[in-house]
């Protein structure tokens, strides 16, 4: 099968001339993610026709790079240690300079927790995307008002900001009389 997508894709790149039976343009909406061998192949195919590829994007920003804090929290507390001597390995290549990357609560910046740790699978698309030649990107973000809670959260992804309350954990939450039950018209 994979013989098959790449004869695929050595044939319409070797092409000169458009094939015959082809459209003259394709849109592809609806796609949260395709493998990599299909966006190899709809590149090839954008050489003879017009390919536009609707996507949606949570954020305006580049995210690639943001890591989700429970990643983050677990790569700090795993120990390494070599298979044959029993000495430590360090996590970090550099580790005289590894607390850099973190503050001084032991804290990475991540920008929006939520986009971190349920956009991985988006995340890698977009990068896929971002990685294809002779693409033309065309934003068509819409700005969210933050006038109740769901609409800042929104706002918050779309601008890859970080607005929550920091220093509060679970044992301080539940030793709080602060608390009430939600209610549905709280929006």
């Amino acid at each position: 099968r994979a013989n098959l997508y790449q004869r695929f894709i050595e044939t319409l790149e070797s092409a000169t001339t458009c094939p015959p039976g082809l459209p003259s343009r394709v849109f592809i909406c609806g796609i949260s993610a395709l493998p990599p061998v299909y966006l190899q192949a709809l590149q090839a195919l954008g050489k003879h026709i017009e390919i536009h590829l609707l996507f949606t994007n949570p954020c305006r920003y580049y995210w690639g790079d943001i890591k989700d804090p429970a990643y983050l929290a677990k790569l700090l507390t795993r120990q390494r240690r070599h298979s044959f001597e029993d000495r430590e390995l360090p996590l970090f290549r550099d580790s005289e300079n590894a607390g850099q990357l973190f503050n001084s609560d032991g804290e990475q910046d991540v920008g929006n927790p939520l986009l971190a740790s349920w956009g991985k699978l988006g995340r890698d698309y977009i990068y896929l995307l971002s990685d294809l030649d002779s693409s033309q990107e065309l934003d068509a973000f819409v700005d969210v008002m933050p006038d109740n809670l769901l609409h800042n959260i929104q706002s918050d992804i779309l601008e890859l900001e970080n607005r929550a309350v920091a220093g509060v954990n679970i044992e301080e939450f539940s030793r709080s009389d602060n608390k009430r039950p939600l209610d549905p018209l709280d929006s």
